[in-house]
């Protein structure tokens, strides 16, 4: 079992986003940062942000080339 404050930090994702995704999946949980989440919830979970993670794109730095003159 891992606390809520922990996953949620690992993750980097708020612990109310965790509370009602595990809540709509049929995971009853209080949006306490000393909660603790099953080994299952935490599964469920890690499945899931890794899937999105996928389709995210990467972020794209714009570089500066130099000044513009106007």
């Amino acid at each position: 079992m891992k606390r809520l404050v922990k996953v949620a930090q690992e993750l980097n994702i708020g612990t109310s986003t965790i509370v009602d995704f595990l809540k709509e999946r049929g995971f009853e949980i209080e949006n306490r940062p000393t909660s603790n989440l099953s080994d299952e919830a935490y599964e469920l979970l890690i499945n899931e942000v890794q899937k999105n993670k996928i389709l995210i794109p990467e972020r794209r730095e714009l570089k500066v080339l130099g000044k513009i003159d106007i």
